[in-house]
């Protein structure tokens, strides 16, 4: 079965329309873009190249905050979810914020002054973000594209924490 997701993330204000199948594995499936409208940190690319460059933010947030919570045992907790697992998520007010500035590098800021936070090795969350990216297939008028990482187009995203 098709389903149409709108997507708004959380690291910019673009938001995506895309298509994919419910009866094709998770691993395997494609995601066909219907629409976008871009925000102005995206405006200036080609709808597929903002589209893969606001997926490509999400998830490195994502890793980047998954990653942080691995390297501070202090700002984790282990809960049992509705299904009865158990599960690790940050303590309540101790996620930081993961923002993109307008050069679109990454700013970590915490919620409580107080916590040390410690950044892990960009290497380990670049290398996470990689490996999640070449996962991804997805069309474009028709167009099958592979990911690109934008470290291997000569981009690095420079990560900081905001005391």
């Amino acid at each position: 079965m098709k389903n149409i997701t709108t997507w708004r993330p959380d690291t910019c204000g673009c938001v995506l329309q895309y298509e994919w199948d419910t009866e094709v594995p998770a691993e395997e499936r494609t995601h066909t873009m219907h629409s976008i409208s871009k925000c102005p940190a995206h405006a200036h690319l080609p709808d597929h190249e903002a589209f893969m460059e606001a997926t490509e933010e999400n998830k490195h947030k994502n890793i980047l905050k998954d990653e942080i919570m691995n390297h501070n045992p202090h700002l984790r907790e282990t809960v049992v979810n509705e299904q009865g697992e158990e599960v690790v998520q940050y303590k309540k007010g101790h996620d930081p914020d993961v923002l993109f500035d307008s050069e679109r590098n990454i700013d970590v800021r915490k919620k409580r002054k107080d916590l040390e936070i410690i950044l892990p090795d960009e290497s380990l969350v670049q290398s996470r973000l990689e490996q999640a990216m070449s996962d991804m297939k997805y069309k474009v008028d028709g167009v099958q594209y592979d990911a690109t990482f934008k470290s291997q187009k000569g981009k690095s995203t420079r990560i900081k924490l905001q005391k």
